[in-house]
């Protein structure tokens, strides 16, 4: 784009022209993406995964599961928040079903980059451990 500013006083007039140009670049995640593997325990956090990502034009996020992208409008449970450079999927009641393969994939006109980690879900133990060494039946 082309742009020219005109500014006028007292001692003259004075005129220049310039051009700007947007620069562009693929998408990156720069943060160096996700993690090998993330653990969570069952019923007790929710499953939290965030990057930091870069690109112009601003790119496409789309998070996924065991190669299926996640729709937050058909479960509840499943919030994705992307602005101010990261990207943030949060699962929450999470339950050893949502153990799987996640992924993220960033595009842009300019190229595409992906980070996928696996998740574990550990269930917690409602069993009680009890010495009775002294006790009497």
């Amino acid at each position: 784009m082309q742009y020219s500013v005109q500014a006028s006083n007292i001692a003259g007039k004075a005129e220049t022209e310039g051009a700007i140009k947007m620069v562009q670049s693929k998408p990156t995640f720069t943060n160096g993406g996700l993690e090998p593997s993330y653990e969570f325990k069952e019923g007790l956090e929710d499953l939290v995964l965030s990057v930091d990502i870069d690109g112009s034009p601003l790119p496409v996020v789309t998070w996924m599961k065991d190669g299926k992208p996640l729709d937050p409008a058909s479960d509840p449970r499943v919030t994705i928040t992307t602005g101010d450079g990261k990207s943030t999927l949060r699962v929450t009641n999470i339950d050893p079903k949502d153990k799987g393969r996640y992924s993220v994939s960033l595009k842009n006109p300019n190229g595409a980059a992906e980070s996928n980690t696996n998740v574990i879900v550990k269930r917690e133990s409602n069993q009680i451990e009890i010495n009775c060494n002294q006790c009497s039946y």
